[in-house]
């Protein structure tokens, strides 16, 4: 949550969902969330490989795709084990610096893509320079909502 109030100072909608359980998992408020917004972030202080995170991630691979419109993020513990000193520790969970990495690196991968065809600059027929004008509107319309699952 402190990663979503940071993002709201800027000027950045973070949606967050907190499953609670993963069984039976809600899949239907993700997906539903991942269309709205077309981005996702998945927080988890587990190991990033064969966690809640990534089977969140893979739902929504198998099942919203084509919702997506930024690669999906995933913030989780390091992959190392976990130390016995508790200072150590907290090196190892995701911090809220870190999803808020993610969550700017969801806005950037768009706006990178969207900078580097210009119809005016290429011989492009009407239906080219429509889906690009449908395409710079979606990002404008969506550049500020964002999905994070923590």
């Amino acid at each position: 949550l402190a990663a979503a109030e940071e993002m709201a100072k800027e000027g950045v909608s973070v949606e967050v969902i907190d499953p609670r359980t993963l069984v039976p998992l809600d899949k239907e408020t993700i997906l539903n969330s991942v269309g709205k917004t077309g981005r996702l972030v998945v927080a988890d202080p587990a190991a990033k490989v064969c966690s809640a995170a990534s089977e969140i991630m893979s739902i929504v691979g198998e099942e919203a795709f084509w919702d997506l419109q930024a690669p999906m993020q995933k913030v989780a513990s390091k992959q190392v084990h976990i130390p016995f000193s508790p200072s150590l520790e907290k090196l190892v969970y995701p911090t809220s610096d870190g999803i808020i990495e993610s969550i700017e690196s969801t806005m950037e991968d768009w706006f990178a893509i969207g900078t580097q065809f210009h119809p005016e600059s290429h011989s492009a027929s009407a239906l080219d320079q429509r889906i690009f004008e449908e395409f710079i509107c979606g990002i404008t319309d969506r550049a500020r909502e964002l999905r994070l699952v923590a």
